[in-house]
């Protein structure tokens, strides 16, 4: 028989014949029952069941009690030796006592490898816990006693540091980390082991090296200590109260009195301090941004799983608590992120500090299904059963999967709950989840687009996003740009570094490492988040709206606006269209148009765009641009004060390296940057730019793609800058973006529309690849004046409008992003009420199909107009 089926046997016998005795101890010691936190004693029997009835969570069972064994081993065999392992101080301790710990302000090295020791025992003393609760075996209550006996005597040796805001009592600067590492572990071992330390209460000392009686004052010192410690440490307003709540929740619930419990439990539940946030301002803070929690989704969604996981953790401790029915928006955005991922599911856009890699919050949906099941909560199980099995379907995630090897992540420790929460079925389809094709992130400023393909190949799809915004855990980027192309992010943002370093700070985080627009080589941030405030972007029109159905599979189109106004050198307003325009199954393209004017009498705007690669070339007709070594360009500021978290070397150019420059060039330039190791094709981006006077171009090397594709993350990244002398307004920079394998193309040319000097649109030509058809891209510089385009017998008032014609000059759609009356010939499209209108008329076939978003009139050939409705 198999160590799974011994384990299932003994469980069975303890079920039938072991509970009484438990709840027996519990009973006849103390008016309120333990553990408390994780699970009530009532719930053990369930637990029992579940793991002798299903196979994988007896198999997750038996790899998570065999987990421990070396360790019980070494503590067995000699005590002393075991826990002398751990980073006790030089300094001689009182006679006969346990020598307080080291402390600590680095995180690395050795000092890490000691942290992991401290750690490690926490980590198995809370599995011991686990096991004891279930199994009633002694040893592992005797295990996890000692281990918790020798942290509550060393601790109280120890001076609370009070000289820094963040001050633990281990880690002197830093309780947010201790909270997590440290003070979340403590509270679960004694709960779980209470009637034991109350029926037999001797513990190992390693400072008298014998077995002495456990001290229940000591440990609820302990307890206050951390529950002070998260009141009174740290910041409010971004997501440290939530990280540090797991401490706080847990020592509050770990105090013998019911009204000191009461007391600290309520700084969680209702009340705030100066520095720890409470629940209704937690929930008030994501009802302010959208239902979103304002930070990069590496923090946001961790923020979101927490606090899910500290509602079931009171759910258990009082059923009644009910807090996922208070606080439905928390458990609502768990699943954000996914909304925000580019063709292939595996990455998402990149904002702020966070990493591009989509990793779903599994833990998140599973504790909120056990809630819905728990708490008779059917919205749950309906949202996070699917998703679940989701994950499951799709090879991201194996339930119940064997424990691995420990880990020691600064992260309350939380395995165990897979045992005691996870339904052992989630008997629902896996969902199907759609993903929109406009969805934003109001915080961020953020709107994004895509257009998956109808051949379902991630690599044909086409995604990107335009924004920016100033929030916790936040860049200075301006009005910013991502695109993804033949499945990967080719025009990414420069990624991120390690927090504090002069790169991070002068580059990483700050203007220049983003696709954007630098005014007058002044644009920089101030106030704010670590004094990376700037404008939120603002968007001005989107089609489809953000969740609406497009009313063309073939096109959409976003319009933000962002002001440049921080100091006193940019003053500049922006505007930035980002157009999507499928040709094909296959092929496609992006048009991206950026207006920027400054106030300021002297005025030059700096357009950069950068693509991982091997190369760029830029070429004016069939020669390539001649370009000049110019290293001093960008280094204005390279030695500017620098102070991490108040002052930055702005805008973060001078990290550009290669730097060489054009003369001024008027006439169209196509730029192709090149990426030989994405596949066994070379991936190109061909970026075709309509000529402007007073206009140059430098290319340059700029710091890796931290966060690109895995072949480039270590090497430099091509970039692009365009400098438009002067204001760029009516001579904007207006780019057409294609991603195409490498002699792939689909465009034969572009070029702009003008009307009196100004840019009021642009010419795309494809080649035969797309059936050689024509688009004129309708980008007016005032979009509530009525702009006449005589070359091509149309006339439009409004923002974005995209014609197409056949090879033959025959007109074959016409898509009408925003407007309110566009005319192409004898063809009229006008709104017919006074708001703009969306719409889409394909005029291929013999009857014409016309899609809208509101009501129009439709005139076909100088035929009477018809009233129209949206479907």
């Amino acid at each position: 028989m198999d160590v799974s089926k011994l384990i299932i046997c003994f469980l069975l016998a303890a079920w039938f014949s072991g509970c009484s005795t438990y709840v027996q101890v519990q009973s006849e010691s103390s008016e309120e029952q333990r553990p408390m936190i994780w699970v009530r004693p009532s719930e053990r029997p369930a637990i029992l069941a579940k793991i002798a009835d299903n196979e994988s969570v007896a198999k997750y069972y038996a790899a998570f009690a065999a987990r421990v064994g070396d360790d019980l081993r070494s503590w067995e065999q000699d005590p002393e030796a075991y826990f002398r392992q751990l980073p006790f101080s030089a300094d001689p301790a009182e006679k006969q006592m346990i020598p307080p710990f080291k402390t600590y302000t680095s995180f690395s090295g050795a000092d890490r490898e000691e942290q992991d020791r401290m750690m490690h025992q926490l980590q198995t003393a809370v599995d011991c816990g686990v096991l004891y609760f279930l199994t009633e075996e002694e040893r592992y209550a005797r295990y996890a006693a000692d281990v918790l006996h020798t942290f509550v005597q060393a601790l109280t040796q120890m001076p609370l540091n009070t000289d820094h805001y963040n001050a633990g009592w281990i880690y002197t600067q830093d309780h947010l980390r201790e909270a997590r590492e440290i003070g979340a572990q403590l509270p679960l071992i004694y709960d779980f082991i209470q009637p034991w330390l109350e029926a037999n209460g001797k513990v190992f000392d390693l400072g008298k090296g014998t077995e002495v009686a456990f001290d229940q004052t000591r440990a609820t010192d302990v307890f206050r200590t951390y529950a002070e410690l998260a009141l009174t440490r740290g910041g409010t307003g971004h997501n440290w109260p939530i990280l540090e709540a797991a401490s706080l929740v847990g020592n509050a619930l770990a105090l013998p009195d019911p009204a000191e419990r009461a007391h600290y439990l309520k700084f969680f539940l209702k009340e705030d301090t100066k520095r720890q946030d409470a629940l209704p301002t937690i929930g008030a803070f994501y009802d302010a941004h959208g239902g979103s929690w304002p930070e990069s989704f590496g923090y946001s969604q961790h923020v979101g799983e927490f606090l899910t996981y500290l509602f079931a953790v009171l759910s258990h401790h009082d059923p009644s608590s009910g807090l996922v029915g208070q606080y439905p928006q928390v458990v609502a955005a768990l699943p954000e992120a996914y909304y925000f991922t580019y063709p292939g599911g595996k990455e998402t856009i990149l904002h702020g500090d966070g990493h591009r890699a989509y990793h779903p919050m599994i833990k998140g949906y599973e504790i909120a299904y056990h809630l819905g099941q728990r708490e008779g909560r059917p919205e749950l199980t309906r949202t996070f059963g699917p998703l679940i099995n989701h994950s499951v379907q799709s090879g991201d995630y194996k339930r119940f999967a064997p424990p691995g090897q420990r880990t020691y992540p600064a992260s309350p420790y939380r395995e165990p709950v897979k045992l005691l929460w996870f339904e052992p079925e989630v008997p629902t389809q896996a969902g199907e989840y759609p993903l929109p094709v406009t969805d934003e992130l109001p915080f961020a400023g953020i709107t994004i687009q895509r257009n998956l393909s109808p051949s379902g190949k991630a690599e044909d799809g086409l995604m990107g996003f335009i924004g920016g915004g100033s929030y916790v855990h936040g860049h200075a980027t301006g009005l910013s740009m991502e695109l993804f192309g033949k499945g990967f992010v080719l025009g990414g943002k420069g990624g991120r570094t390690q927090y504090r370093t002069e790169i991070h700070d002068n580059y990483y985080r700050i203007f220049a490492s983003n696709n954007t627009v630098i005014v007058n080589g002044a644009s920089q941030s101030s106030g704010g988040w670590v004094s990376l405030g700037t404008d939120r972007a603002r968007r001005l029109a989107a089609e489809p709206e953000p969740d609406a159905p497009p009313v063309s599979p073939d096109f959409s189109f976003t319009t933000a606006a962002f002001r440049d106004t921080v100091g006193d050198a940019a003053e500049a307003y922006q505007e930035r269209t980002l157009g999507i325009i499928r040709t094909s199954d296959s092929t496609g393209y992006y048009v991206d148009l950026f207006r920027s004017h400054s106030e300021l009498p002297e005025q030059y705007h700096d357009y950069i765009y950068r693509n991982p690669g091997e190369s760029l070339v830029l070429r004016a007709g069939e020669k390539n641009i001649e370009l000049s070594p110019t290293p001093e360009r960008y280094q204005a500021n390279a030695n500017d004060e620098w102070k991490s978290n108040r002052s930055f070397r702005h805008p973060g150019w001078h990290y550009f390296e290669d730097v060489k420059t054009s003369a001024q060039i008027s006439k169209d330039v196509t730029v192709t940057f090149r990426a030989e190791k994405l596949g066994p094709q070379p991936i190109q981006m061909r970026a075709f730019l309509p000529g402007q006077p007073n206009r140059s171009y430098t290319t340059a090397t700029s710091p890796p793609l931290t966060e690109g594709p895995d072949q480039y993350r270590k090497e430099r990244a091509p970039t692009l800058v365009i400098r438009q002398e002067g204001s760029a307004w009516d001579t904007p920079f207006a780019v057409v973006y294609e991603p195409a394998m490498a002699g792939e193309s689909s465009i034969a040319a572009v070029e702009a529309i003008r009307r009196e000097r100004r840019c009021e649109g642009i010419l795309v030509k494809s080649n035969e690849r797309t059936g050689g058809i024509t688009q004129l891209v309708l980008l007016p510089t005032d979009p509530d004046k009525t702009i006449h385009y005589p070359n091509y017998d149309i006339s439009f008032r409004g923002r974005y409008a995209v014609v197409t014609l056949t090879a033959s000059g025959e007109l074959q759609s016409v898509y009408l992003g925003q407007g309110e009356k566009i005319k192409v010939g004898r063809h009229t499209i006008r709104s017919a009420g006074e708001e703009s209108v969306s719409a889409f008329i394909n005029l291929s076939s013999p009857q014409q199909k016309v899609s809208t978003s509101e009501p129009l009139y439709f005139s076909y050939s100088g035929e009477p107009e018809k009233l129209v409705k949206p479907d």
